[in-house]
């Protein structure tokens, strides 16, 4: 999985910003959305990277690391929609199974696919909106707060995924 250190420097920063005493209300809401999508980014990269770290790691063809390449590039968003179609890309259905049950058997299994649709709802807007008076968004150390919870989401799946043999 790629490191979290730099996306939690830049969350720390932001909420820096957005406690100023000269932080205006405009401004905290720009650091907010700013934190939102950093974090959303973030998290499309993590599992982009965990499950190409793992083909890449498998003794496959060279044709065959392509393929899944060329496939997990037109997945888009991170949904657990999304999350589920790389997995069974990956590791079909028999390994999506086996890693649901282990993220179920450690409590996460909801608690991770609700906050993946709830971020992308959130994520969703904030893209598709402008800022106008009304526009509010989690403070950077919230955001803060989630990102470490996905870390921690995101390595117990890894951990799952890599305990996987077929």
């Amino acid at each position: 999985m790629i490191p979290s250190a730099e996306l939690m420097d830049t969350l720390r920063e932001l909420d820096r910003i957005y406690n100023l005493d000269s932080t205006d209300n405009k401004m905290k809401v720009y650091v907010s959305k700013l934190g939102l999508i950093e974090l959303c980014g973030w998290i499309e990269k993590a599992i982009d990277s965990i499950f190409q770290s793992y083909i890449t790691e498998k003794a496959l063809p060279r044709e065959t690391k392509s393929c899944f390449t060329n496939k997990l590039e037109k997945i888009y968003g991170f949904s657990s929609k999304n999350l589920r179609d790389i997995m069974i890309l990956a590791v079909g259905v028999i390994g999506l199974d086996y890693i649901e049950s282990g993220l179920e058997g450690d409590g996460i299994k909801d608690n991770l696919y609700q906050s993946m649709n709830t971020l992308k709802k959130e994520r969703d807007d904030a893209a598709h909106t402008y800022i106008s008076a009304l526009t509010t968004y989690e403070s950077p150390s919230d955001v803060l707060s989630r990102a470490k919870a996905f870390e921690a989401h995101f390595l117990k799946l890894e951990k799952h995924l890599k305990s996987f043999t077929t």
